[in-house]
């Protein structure tokens, strides 16, 4: 017998298998036996391996197919302080770079929204904005594949990195304005290299599209031009978190592009798809205000695309997915 035992009971732990047969008992390696009758593991385990093994637990484990929120917020988080950390020269050169992209996409879709005739529109008005939300989307594919500095993403980034307490708000601001303004060189080059001088909007009820959208953008009004950069750049980032959630490229641009549809077929205000919009319609003759048109419609916008991206997506996330 063993010591402290009798040799009738033979106590392992708190339990009694004097009348337990010899290939039922449990074992310390009960987890890699196999029951010799049954075929079957053992399903009388120890608290420790049961949420490994048990297949009632098994049932309810999900695949993971995508990163996190958690992870996601993480990595937001290091890609703001990377961001802020880039040298100046870096920030304006894949900046610029992201504007060119933005004034290829948008003088696609335009060509595409702008053929649109006039019988169509009479009977579905929302047709021109639904083919540009197609086709404009394409600039953000390019933004985040191939790379470069987007003022819009760069709201939720070193938002989130402000409200943790690793950067300050100067260096918020700074990386900000200095995108921002990248952003738009690239915008206006592009649309002046691949718009004007290529003269590729012809057709005289094109040109008349490229117009009417430009001197609108003007007469929007700064409370209304704030109010809609919200819900702009909410979607935007909120496209930009779901992009890096996605581990495929398949799944990154399919989650790129709806949340984009949707706020260009609302007809919310971005404030650098303005700087393609208006521009272009300068382009082919549009009489646009440039000073009143800053004041009342780019800087309200730019600072309402920074409360929805910056303080509800950056803020909103920060707190809920790090209790």
């Amino acid at each position: 017998g063993f010591p402290g035992c009798s040799n009738k009971s033979m106590v392992l732990g708190s339990k009694d298998l004097t009348h337990v047969p010899l290939d039922e008992q449990e074992h310390p390696n009960d987890h890699e036996r196999v029951h010799e009758k049954t075929g079957r593991r053992p399903l009388s385990q120890s608290p420790r391996k049961k949420k490994e093994t048990d297949p009632a637990l098994m049932d309810f484990e999900l695949s993971r197919d995508i990163n996190l929120q958690t992870e996601v917020q993480h990595q937001i988080e290091i890609l703001g302080l990377k961001k802020q950390a880039l040298p100046v020269w870096k920030i304006w050169v894949l900046g610029t770079l992201s504007g060119l992209w933005m004034s290829i996409a948008a003088t696609f879709a335009n060509m595409a929204a702008s053929s649109i005739g006039d019988g169509v529109t009479k009977y579905v008005p929302v047709a021109p904005k639904f083919v540009v939300s197609i086709f404009a989307p394409v600039a953000m594919y390019f933004i985040v594949v191939f790379g470069g500095e987007f003022y819009s993403g760069n709201c939720m980034f070193l938002s989130v990195g402000w409200f943790k307490g690793k950067l300050t708000t100067i260096q918020v601001l700074i990386n900000w304005i200095q995108c921002f303004l990248a952003n738009s060189l690239g915008c206006i080059i592009g649309i002046w290299m691949f718009a004007s001088l290529t003269e590729l909007f012809q057709d005289e009820d094109q040109i008349e599209f490229l117009k009417r959208n430009a001197e609108a953008k003007q007469h929007v009004g700064m409370w209304l031009s704030f109010i809609r950069g919200i819900p702009a750049n909410l979607m935007i980032c909120t496209s930009i978190q779901m992009g890096i959630s996605a581990r495929d490229m398949q799944g990154k641009l399919i989650v790129l592009h709806f949340p984009l549809m949707m706020y260009t077929v609302c007809g919310f205000e971005h404030a650098l798809t303005n700087m393609v919009v208006v521009p272009l319609g300068i382009a082919y003759g549009a009489q646009v205000n440039i000073g009143s048109w800053l004041l009342t419609n780019i800087i309200p916008a730019a600072i309402g695309n920074a409360i929805g991206g910056g303080l509800i997506i950056g803020g909103g996330g920060t707190p809920l997915f790090n209790w």
